[in-house]
């Protein structure tokens, strides 16, 4: 399963609207218009650069292929479920730094004998 790696998860469960039914969003698409489609909108609610817990916001571009993977918003917030996936989302790689799962660092460097 694609979402499930080393004992963390990717992208997003989420609920179809009213319906009960579960959708699962790969991280690629968190905050774009296929997650707004797909999920109910308190689910997208965590997009909103305004009113997201996450510290973390960063530029995002289009994936460009279709309307569906147009970004919800130009700051998209970086959550640990986003964090070091294998498509970069953020303009400046911030999504690609302070990784949980250790096996998808791609540099590891000491700082004061700590990795």
């Amino acid at each position: 399963d694609e979402a499930n790696c080393n004992g963390l998860t990717y992208g997003k469960y989420c609920y179809q609207g009213d319906t009960g039914n579960i959708s699962y969003i790969q991280p690629k698409y968190i905050c774009t218009v296929l997650h707004e489609q797909k999920c109910s909108n308190e689910d997208v609610l965590i997009c909103d650069p305004k009113i997201t817990p996450e510290e973390n916001v960063c530029e995002t571009f289009s994936l460009g292929n279709t309307y569906m993977d147009e970004p919800l918003y130009n700051l998209v917030p970086v959550f640990n479920f986003t964090s070091c996936t294998p498509t970069i989302l953020c303009r400046n790689c911030i999504d690609q730094f302070n990784c949980t799962d250790q096996s998808r660092v791609g540099v590891t460097c000491k700082i004061h004998g700590y990795v």
